[in-house]
């Protein structure tokens, strides 16, 4: 057998089959039309050719609303199959499928608490429901959110009136693959109370019954990230950098290594942005101060559109818009905004006093205050304002507000104080089984207002009584006068059998004595809701005064609260719930960054120019934007 043996290769011949090779790749590159990488630069056509590979970046100033779009500004729809408990014969079987093995599977996890959970699927003391959070914009890990209950489809109880949803995880995704549900990550959990329609509506029927919400009964797992997306390929790093560096000349946050700007490229087209906290009730306005950072500006140029602007602020039509530039430029913008305090329209100085407020200053608060009481149409915004700002001097004009006579402004101020200073004397409440009392001392007319959204809370504002003959009977419960300023509850219970206890015709009084007899807050609502239209409570009774939903005023209510005013922004965050899934966005088409979308990986990957992929594909790693 013989051996192959290898020689050493003759330098002659190794600079001969080097040139061959060459020559062979030149030939291949020439066929397949890579020869133009050579000539580049030699025509204008050549020269579009690589244009696509620069980073084009703006010459001139410009705003980010012309570049960027904003994503995580949407209500996150996240949803669950859970079990209601509690129901008092209304509720039915639980039948086979994919809803009943979901929930199988959930409760097997919670064998602390529930021994059975085959048995309950029978009972038609629980249900098997549709649970549905709408998660708002830049929410914290932690915070609260309302959920929505409905029946799953084909399901046979007749209401689900007083009961109890048991803990139930909440997923991005929940659909349906063959007879499993398509499980997303857990990103929230809900519990609690449900409330009915059929408790807050007129209109009496099952499918009133059979839908409802528990207020504030969702809780967030996460935090749920804001952010810039170039609209473009043309731009890229350095176009990202000079955004954030904008950005972050605006606004900065305090954290363990002291101040830091909010805004951080992640890549070359994404920039992460951390919601300040004075826009944490008004994600909207912060979107739109955002859209309005102009970026790539030198100093005289920032002179001259000061300027500009505050001659923009004189004039109705334009102020809008301007206010949000002079509050997008902070420090520098503050003077032109104080001047236009003075001036005699009022939507001019609520404009200006709106911007100076979220720049930090406290001059136009006065301004905010006159408005709530005076104008619907920029009610809410002046109310966010004052809730934002942390001079003194806010907390006491809501307070003020807290004695208007119309019930939005009255429980407005509520809203905004309770959430600028939980603590605070006049806000601070009890806490019962299943909701809040409040408790507000007024000089206005008596009223109560029910909530209908973030969390179950009784506010009763003044001295509301009911009258001497107020009487309410049904099934297990009588309350009747006792005599003079007095009333009697006969209560009858499994565990505690008859009781009998005296109250005060006070209706604080009375909403106390029937929660620790264990009465809901659907059920309080309902007898107040009779009192009304029997003539026996001596106050309103107003429900969910906020804007954009139903509510329920008396005839005697003498404060309009229509405008003739047009207010294209929607209303804040702080008086809005996640049922208001159709939002309009703002008619100005310049401020409106709501229309980006985080890149997917594989969008990335296609948004690459053709020289990274060809670099990417002949090393064999990818590039780093």
């Amino acid at each position: 057998m013989k051996k192959r043996l290898s020689l050493p290769l003759n330098p002659h011949r190794r600079s001969v089959l080097a040139g061959i090779t060459a020559f062979s790749i030149a030939g291949i590159l020439t066929a397949t039309g890579c020869n133009n990488f050579i000539k580049r630069g030699q025509s204008p056509d050549d020269e579009d050719e690589l244009s696509q590979f620069v980073d084009k970046s703006p010459v001139g100033p410009k705003y980010i609303s012309e570049t960027c779009g904003m994503w995580g500004m949407d209500y996150a729809k996240i949803e669950g199959i859970g079990l209601v408990l509690n129901l008092d014969g209304t509720g039915s079987a639980a039948k086979p499928g994919a809803y009943r093995d979901h929930l199988l599977d959930e409760l097997k996890t919670h064998k602390d608490k529930l021994d059975n959970p085959r048995e309950l699927f029978e009972s038609k003391d629980t249900e098997m429901v549709i649970v549905r959070g709408y998660v708002p914009p830049g929410a914290r890990k932690g915070d609260s959110f309302d959920v929505e209950i409905q029946m799953v489809p084909n399901m046979e109880g007749t209401s689900l009136d007083d009961g109890t949803v048991f803990r139930t995880r909440l997923r991005r995704l929940a659909q349906f693959k063959g007879r499993r549900l398509k499980e997303g990550l857990v990103v929230g959990l809900a519990e609690g109370a449900i409330l009915v329609d059929s408790v807050f509506e007129s209109r009496q029927d099952e499918a009133n019954e059979l839908h409802g919400w528990i207020l504030g009964g969702g809780e967030t797992l996460e935090y749920r990230p804001l952010g810039l997306n170039l609209r473009t390929q043309t731009y890229g790093p350095k176009t990202t950098t000079l955004i954030s560096r904008a950005v972050n000349a605006r606004f900065t946050s305090l954290t363990e290594n002291g101040r830091e700007g909010i805004a951080q490229p992640k890549n070359y087209k994404t920039v992460n942005l951390e919601l300040p906290d004075i826009y944490r009730h008004n994600v909207r306005r912060f979107s739109e101060v955002m859209a309005n950072i102009r970026y790539n500006e030198t100093s005289q140029q920032r002179v001259e559109r000061l300027d500009e602007l505050g001659k923009q602020m004189t004039d109705p039509a334009t102020c809008a818009q301007a206010a949000l530039r002079l509050e997008a430029i902070g420090r520098d913008a503050v003077p032109t905004l104080k001047r236009s305090l003075t001036n005699p329209d009022l939507e001019l100085r609520f404009r200006a006093a709106e911007a100076l407020t979220y720049c930090g200053h406290s001059e136009g608060l006065l301004i905010l205050k006159e408005v709530a009481e005076t104008e619907p149409a920029f009610r809410w915004h002046a109310m966010t304002a004052l809730s934002a700002c942390e001079d003194s001097d806010a907390a006491t004009y809501l307070e003020l507000l807290m004695q208007s006579e119309s019930a939005e402004t009255r429980y407005g101020a509520f809203r905004a104080l309770h959430t600028r200073s939980p603590d605070h004397p006049l806000v601070y409440g009890r806490k019962f089984k299943d909701f809040f009392l409040h408790s507000v001392p007024v000089e206005s007319s008596p009223m109560v207002h029910f909530s209908r959204s973030k969390r179950p809370e009784v506010v009763v504002f003044g001295d509301a009584r009911v009258s001497d003959d107020f009487l309410y009977v049904e099934t297990g419960t009588t309350i009747r006068s006792a005599g003079t300023g007095k009333l009697k509850l006969i209560h009858y219970s499994k565990d505690h059998g008859r009781e009998e206890t005296v109250c005060s015709t006070e209706i604080g009084d009375l909403i106390e004595t029937l929660a620790n007899h264990d009465f809901t807050y659907g059920r309080i609502l309902k007898i107040f809701r009779g009192a009304k239209k029997d003539e026996t409570m001596v106050a309103r009774l107003v429900v969910d005064a906020i804007p954009g939903n139903d509510r329920e005023y008396t005839e005697d209510d003498t404060v309009s609260e229509e405008s003739n005013r047009y207010l294209a922004e929607s209303a804040p965050e702080m008086f809005r719930n996640g049922s208001e899934m159709e939002d309009k966005r703002p008619a100005r088409v310049t401020t409106d960054l709501i229309d980006g979308n985080l890149p997917t990986a594989e969008e990335l990957q296609e948004q690459k120019s053709a020289w990274t992929k060809m670099k990417e594909f002949v090393t064999g790693s990818p590039s780093q934007p």
